[in-house]
């Protein structure tokens, strides 16, 4: 899975489907989970309590229940509901990771998953209440309620609030009834972190582009020496985002008659930061932003629930149950706190730079005056 992929799902209503391969794996897989419930064995998640009530052996006949309570349990959420686009980006990467053949649950319950994006069905999910230590519990749970019969739901553009019951009832779907370990590798995920990077990912480099046509405007606007933009400066740095930004700045301020004019007139010996340090800033933004899209690439392609099955190392027909962390959200969540960060950059020398338009009178009337 890609970022323009969550993308055109998400924002563009793109259909999407399981190929076999895909398939198989799912079926695979839980045709492991089913044999250890039928050997009796103990496994975290599937035939115990979770977090503090590890320990506590669940009964044979309850072990549907115990999954189902766990999403009513955690669907505990406040504020106000989250964009469409990103719950729909959300369900997209819970698909993808469920498709791995490595959580365990039914096909069935993938391709449910599949047809409540294609028939543009979006859960109502409210805005605050996830827990990045733990995956993205409370979400993902109101994601999963409208399987299940409950919960609510919008269909397409419209705000029109459905219940679960009645969505399923209108697409001719049956109501699911969740199964060992299907309700723990549902909501012990990532999906809501990495759906939403892979979209800022996308939104910052539009408006990382938008910085850079507004930067050599602003020179333009300004009368600004060229002279920072020399390939010499950046590479006695050995900084290769400044380098980008430079080349980039060259290219949308060639042939530029204000520049020609400027040594006409009356100008600045040297420009303020907010032009003179526009590779550094700029530059050193953009190379933060290529980690942040390479670690919401990598998640895109995780499965990220817990615990994960896995056929035996030294035996293919016996299988593993590995108890883990992949849920955790640290490996995204340091990198889209440095997203913002390096937003913030970008915003504040765009600030200083259209302070320095308004309030640099000789300037900016003087670049009037030689323009015209």
């Amino acid at each position: 899975m890609t970022i323009s992929q969550v993308v055109n799902v998400s924002r563009e209503k793109g259909r999407i489907e399981l190929c076999q391969e895909s398939k198989e794996r799912i079926k695979q897989c839980r045709r492991r989970v089913e044999n250890i419930v039928s050997s009796n064995d103990t496994f975290y998640g599937i035939n115990t309590g979770f977090g503090s009530l590890v320990n506590r052996k669940i009964n044979m006949k309850d072990l549907n229940k115990l999954q189902e309570n766990l999403i009513r349990s955690h669907a505990s959420g406040v504020g106000k509901p989250l964009e469409k686009e990103i719950v729909r980006s959300m369900l997209f990467c819970l698909i993808g990771s469920l498709s791995r053949g490595l959580s365990g649950v039914r096909l069935e319950l993938v391709e449910m998953l599949v047809n409540f994006l294609n028939n543009d069905i979006t859960p109502v999910v409210p805005s605050l209440g996830s827990v990045g230590a733990s995956g993205d519990l409370a979400p993902l749970a109101y994601c999963v309620l409208p399987l299940l019969g409950e919960g609510k739901v919008t269909v397409g553009n419209s705000d029109e609030i459905y219940t679960g019951k009645d969505i399923l009832k209108k697409f001719n779907l049956t109501p699911l009834t969740l199964e060992a370990k299907e309700g723990l590798a549902l909501i012990n995920g990532t999906h809501l972190m990495c759906g939403s990077g892979a979209l800022l990912c996308h939104d910052f480099l539009q408006l990382f582009r938008a910085s850079l046509c507004a930067t050599s405007l602003s020179m333009d606007a300004l009368m600004a020496s060229h002279a920072f933009l020399d390939p010499r400066i950046n590479k006695a740095r050995c900084f290769s985002g400044g380098i980008s930004v430079s080349d980039v700045l060259r290219d949308l301020l060639a042939g530029s008659e204000i520049h020609e004019n400027r040594l006409l007139i009356d100008t600045n010996v040297q420009d303020p930061y907010s032009i003179r340090c526009s590779a550094p800033i700029l530059g050193a933004s953009y190379e933060m932003f290529l980690h942040i899209q390479k670690c919401i690439s990598i998640e895109l392609g995780a499965v990220t629930d817990n615990p994960l099955v896995f056929s035996a190392v030294d035996d293919e027909d016996s299988t593993d149950i590995i108890s883990a962390g992949n849920f955790h959200g640290m490996p995204i969540a340091l990198p889209l706190d440095t997203l913002t960060i390096a937003l913030a950059h970008v915003a504040g020398v765009s600030e200083r730079r259209t302070n320095l338009m308004l309030s640099n009178k000789k300037n900016t009337h003087v670049g009037r005056v030689a323009w015209s």
